[in-house]
């Protein structure tokens, strides 16, 4: 029992990545979705440290439409989130139930 409880906690770690807050502003809100009107669970601070588990199209804000759920079940758009990709995903879409892609390569 004790084994598979180290498995599915090592596979559910593997589907997080971390990301920094940008310097962009001293803190961001987390929200409980993917608008800026939306109920503010929690702030993050510059430098802090973010597990994105998954990604979802949300309001627009400076032009970026894609927010980013954390490990504390809140989304903070992408645009405070220094993920280094401006509009695409960087992991799976929070809709989508099926594996998480795989990295980004050039293949051209």
């Amino acid at each position: 029992m004790k084994l598979s409880a180290i498995v599915v906690s090592s596979a559910l770690a593997v589907l997080t990545r971390a990301y920094q807050l940008n310097n962009l502003t001293t803190y961001a809100n987390c929200r409980s979705e993917a608008s800026t009107t939306s109920t503010v669970v929690k702030q993050y601070h510059t430098g802090d440290c973010i597990d994105i588990k998954c990604q979802v199209s949300g309001q627009r804000v400076f032009d970026y439409a894609i927010w980013d759920k954390t490990q504390d079940d809140c989304y903070i758009t992408d645009y405070y989130i220094d993920t280094g990709v401006g509009s695409n995903y960087v992991t799976k879409n929070c809709l989508y139930n099926g594996p998480s892609p795989g990295p980004l390569v050039d293949d051209y």
